[in-house]
This record gives C-alpha cells, structure tokens and sequence, in this order.
C-alpha cells in the first residue's frame, strides 16, 4: 500500500495511537462517527516507532553531495533488494524542482520520506539516510537537493520530538470516558500543531499535514460532542453529521472506506478466533482488500495466533520456573536458556516487551 493512500487519517492515528486512546477508546454505538475509523487498520509508522535515526549528513558534508545535476532520469528501483518488505512496490511520492531550480514543495516530498523510513528495522537508520541521500541526488538539481536534504533532517527532527510528546502518562483505565478523550486528544492535537509549525514553514505544513490536520479537527469536534452530556444521542448525530459535511470529499470518501474496511476487517478477526476456514475468512476479506492484501491479513492472523502460543507456553514455564526451589542464578540461567531455546535473536526484543506487559498485569492483579 502507498503511503499516500493511508496519509489521510495518518493525522488522526498519531494522535490516538500517542494518546494511548487508540487502544482503549470504548464503543458506545454507531452514533460514533471515529470509533470504526480507529480500527481501520492504519498504521503510520515512523522511525521513531523503530529506532532512533542519527541526525543525516547535509549536503556541504555528504560523500553523496558532489554532483552536478540531477539525471534526467533515475535508476530503476529494486525495493526488495533494499528491504523485504518494499519488495514489488514503486517508490511513493516524488521529488520535483521548479524552472529556477527551487524543491518543489508538496506532500509527495513526504510520502517520499515516509517510504524509506518504513524500511527502518530491516535496515538502519544509516542505511535508510544514505538511500534517501542518494536518491535525492539522482533526482533534483544541487539546489532542490539542497533543500530537501534540510527538510528530510527537520523531518526526522520534528519525528524524534513528536514520539516524546506521544508519551504522555493516561489516567487509569477505569476512570477514563469520552470527556477525558476529548480533553486528552485536543490538547495533544494542539501540541502536534504546535510542533510542526516550530519545525516547518506554513507551506509545507500545509503540503504535509493540512488533510491530516483538517480530520484531526473533525476528530477532535466529534470527541466533545460525544463527551457533551446536554445533547441527546439524536442530536449528537446530527451536528456530527454536519461536521463530517464540511470535510473535504477526499477525505469523506477516504473515512467511508476505512469505515467498510474496519467492518469487514473485524468480522474477519471474529470468524479466525471462531475456527472459520481460511476461504470463508477470505471471502469476508475480498470485499473490501484485493486479494493480496487479504491474503497477508490472513498470513499476519496466522503468525500472530502461532506466536501467542508460543508466548503461553513459554510465561507457563517461566512461571515454574520461578516458583521452583533454586538459587536466583540458577533460575535466571535457565530462564535465559528458555528464551534461547523457544525463541530467535530477532525475536527477544518483543519477547521483553511482552514480558515486561504481564509483569506488569501480575503485578497490579496479584
């Protein structure tokens, strides 16, 4: 899928997902004109998601930056020899010079940026800048390389200092409701505003993020209106409704979509956890993703339930484990060649997370 065809509620996911709404929003009924929305599936992944990207090299000091002139045309790309999960797809977005030789600026840049960045983890960060280098050298004049090479390290820069805002402690879980997720979301969306404009200039902000801002803004409006206990649930509908009106047809068609996506993905995820076969799960799909797609949507179901079991059976061990009667480096050896055995190198770090999430839930509810 190309980056542009999810930047349009990207806005909205970084602020749920930041938020830690995304996880815990409740679903008070189809009068809720987000909720369906947030489960669409989108994912906007950044490096800072990833890893941390080192600050990239600027022009002046880059090994890439003596040239000339950009070719007329760039060399043919080979996603899958950069990073798997680029392989077959095309390079989204797009890098253009003006006639006096000027970047030109429009969301392209940052689906560009995007598109390598989401090879982060595959390769590293380095590998990821140098590319991107490389290809903004092929691609525009030393002037517009100039300029898109500051505007990728602004990019990453505002990256960085937004995943630190997206850490923001949430109240318990049990005291929040849609008054605290409205509170909670349009401070953090103004924050967000706040920090793009600090790091860009109002042209890029608004070639970058003017649709995601402008749902964010229908988003947030939704949220008060749900949070509003003076109108009914009939009125609520309607100023929602009306809201949504307002929301350029792009976007409206875009939320559609995503809403007959997050239906067809749930009823999916619902016929998989009840033993349905993989053509009945995949006639569901079809519906709304192309074949592939549902495909690798079944493909991650399958991955997922098998790693799930694996994680059962290793906390069920490491749970006797710790319950055993040996010596504290006795048990943490063993505990260390359990890992080992049950799981790869590649895996220990989600391993860790998950691990440190059930400590975390026993600790809370001995």
């Amino acid at each position: 899928m190309k980056a542009s065809q999810i930047r349009i509620l990207g806005g909205l996911a970084i602020v749920l997902v930041g938020a830690g709404i995304w996880a815990s929003w409740p679903s008070p009924g189809q009068e809720d004109k987000v909720t369906q929305a947030e489960n669409t599936g989108v994912s906007t992944v950044t490096h800072s998601q990833q890893g941390s990207l080192p600050t990239p090299v600027l022009v002046a000091d880059s090994p890439l930056s003596p040239q000339p002139a950009a070719p007329d045309k760039p060399t043919p790309w080979d996603g899958g020899a950069f990073a798997p999960s680029l392989a077959g797809t095309d390079i989204d977005g797009n890098l253009q010079a003006d006639a006096d030789g000027n970047l030109v600026i429009s969301i392209d840049i940052k689906d560009f940026f995007d598109y390598f960045f989401s090879a982060v983890g595959e390769r590293t960060p380095e590998d990821v800048i140098a590319e991107i280098e490389r290809q903004i050298h092929s691609r525009l004049p030393p002037k517009a390389a100039a300029e898109a090479l500051q505007m990728m390290q602004d990019y990453i820069t505002y990256q960085e200092q937004m995943a630190s805002l997206m850490q923001q402690p949430l109240i318990p879980a049990e005291l929040q409701n849609y008054q605290y997720y409205a509170e909670t979301m349009v401070n953090t969306f103004e924050q967000l505003r706040a920090l793009r404009r600090q790091y860009f200039s109002p042209d890029t902000v608004d070639a970058f993020f003017g649709l995601e801002e402008a749902y964010g803004e229908y988003a947030v409006k939704t949220l008060q209106l749900q949070a509003d206990t003076s109108l009914s649930d009939d009125e609520k509908v309607e100023k929602i409704a009306a809201l949504e009106s307002l929301l350029p047809q792009q976007m409206i068609d875009a939320d559609r979509t995503a809403r007959a996506r997050a239906a067809a993905a749930d009823s999916a995820r619902s016929q998989f956890d009840d033993g349905a076969s993989t053509d009945t799960i995949r006639a569901t799909l079809t519906q709304q993703f192309d074949e592939k797609t549902a495909n690798d949507i079944i493909d991650f179901y399958q991955r997922e339930e098998r790693w799930q079991n694996r994680l059962n059976q290793y906390l069920a061990e490491k749970a006797s484990l710790s319950s055993a009667s040996m010596a504290d480096t006795d048990r943490k050896q063993a505990l260390d060649g359990l890992r080992q055995q049950m799981f790869s190198a590649e895996e220990q770090a989600r391993l860790l997370s998950e691990e440190a999430i059930q400590d975390k839930i026993l600790a809370n509810h001995p």
